[in-house]
């Protein structure tokens, strides 16, 4: 005989109605979080979207990480953009220092001795050594010593590459213009990206060719040599000064970046500060600037120019090529000649007509372009389908 049917409001129905809701409540519990209700299974060939993020639910573990790294790396970008970018205003800043110096004239109408490129480069390398070694003693307590194959390749980028690139780039602005010495100096991201592809380190994508054709067209336009005639104006002393700085230059972010990713940038500055002095303590002995007789103003410029063009921007730069590839340092450097030629309209009375308005425009657009960063597209998978299975029996 069957068994007889509970009432509507006995405790067995309104149990069983209970356990109802609360199995019906945890299958939509589950359904929101990504996972197959009990009954179903899933296979291939549906559009029901994957688990992690968007309307599925909460992301697993390895998305959580992956999403952490991604910020982080993000975070350690931006904050190389500007270490790049303040190095670049000091070093533009600098520019318009060293067309002062060279011509003798200061912006208030005062007087200089008229200082030649090799003592101007010898002195920013001495003093900016002289000041970080006992800054960085105290500091560090002492604790200065490098590996010795670092500490060569340290002293090795100051001498090939930061004591190469100033004084060629002085000699430049020296026997041509200032526009032509940068303009030739800052092919070096050209330079620098054909390195690196043709050691296979990067790859010439659009976006970076892009920015770099894009950076070199605005300096040229913020240097005014979309005019006629004026590439006819040149030196050729002075275009192979420049392009032997433009030279030393990529070394300089080659050769930098790949110490900066593994020492301390301090260290690395250090080092290559105090080889650079010493060689050039041996190319031109120190009592030739005490029988110059320099007075008092000159040697506070001196120290002055060593600290804005060589000590602040140097400490600068390797701290941010930390954080960035060599392709897009370079070109956010390339804020150095907008920023002298801006500088130079405002207290030398330059004009800056409407093409150099257009040239700083294009540094600035290569600037964010170069920070784009491309976005990997999930692999493409087969769609999941849901499949209902027939309830299973007690």
């Amino acid at each position: 005989m069957p068994e007889a049917l509970p009432a509507q409001n006995s405790p067995r129905s309104r149990g069983s109605r209970r356990f109802a809701c609360r199995q019906n409540r945890r299958e939509r519990l589950q359904n929101s979080a990504g996972r197959p209700a009990p009954g179903k299974r899933i296979r291939r060939g549906s559009n029901r979207a994957p688990r992690g993020f968007g309307a599925t639910g909460p992301p697993n573990r390895r998305e959580h990480k992956r999403d952490a790294r991604r910020r982080r790396v993000g975070a350690r970008a931006h904050h190389g953009y500007l270490l790049i970018a303040a190095a670049a205003f000091c070093w533009g800043s600098s520019a318009v220092l060293a067309r002062a110096v060279f011509t003798g004239h200061w912006f208030a109408g005062a007087r200089l001795v008229p200082v030649g490129p090799l003592v101007l480069t010898q002195t920013r390398i001495v003093l900016a050594a002289l000041l970080l070694l006992p800054v960085l003693a105290v500091v560090r307590r002492g604790r200065l010593a490098l590996l010795s194959a670092d500490a060569l390749r340290g002293a090795a980028l100051g001498i090939a590459g930061m004591s190469v690139s100033n004084y060629f780039y002085y000699v430049a602005i020296a026997r041509t213009t200032v526009a032509i010495a940068i303009i030739l100096q800052y092919t070096t991201p050209i330079w620098v990206l054909l390195y690196l592809v043709a050691r296979g380190r990067q790859r010439a994508t659009p976006a970076r060719l892009a920015a770099v054709g894009l950076a070199l067209l605005g300096i040229a336009l913020v240097l005014g040599l979309a005019h006629p005639g004026a590439a006819l104006r040149l030196d050729p002393l002075g275009v192979a000064a420049a392009l032997a700085a433009a030279l030393g230059f990529t070394y300089y972010n080659i050769a930098g970046q790949t110490l900066a990713t593994r020492v301390d940038p301090f260290l690395i500055s250090l080092h290559m500060l105090l080889g650079a002095a010493l060689v050039w303590l041996f190319i031109s002995p120190p009592w030739r600037l005490w029988t110059a007789h320099y007075p008092s103003r000159e040697w506070g410029f001196l120290l002055g120019f060593s600290l804005l063009a060589t000590l602040l921007p140097t400490l600068l730069y390797i701290s941010g090529l930390r954080h960035l590839d060599p392709t897009r340092a370079v070109v956010t450097s390339c804020l150095e000649p907008v920023t002298g030629i801006l500088l130079a309209a405002l207290f030398l009375g330059e004009v800056l007509d409407w093409s150099r308005a257009l040239g700083v425009a294009c540094v600035l657009g290569a600037v964010v372009l170069v920070q784009l960063r491309r976005r990997a597209s999930p692999p493409a998978t087969p769609p999941l389908m849901l499949e209902t299975l027939p309830p299973q029996l007690p």
